[in-house]
């Protein structure tokens, strides 16, 4: 149990990290797709 639980906060830290640098990094990007 305490194992899931070290591992679900580590993958929310993971998660936001990857989704705040694809928004700093592929946002613009996109937009000049659309």
């Amino acid at each position: 149990m305490i194992l899931e639980i070290i591992w679900s906060e580590f993958a929310e830290t993971q998660l936001d990290e990857i989704y705040e640098y694809y928004e700093k990094k592929a946002s613009p990007q996109l937009l000049k797709n659309f």
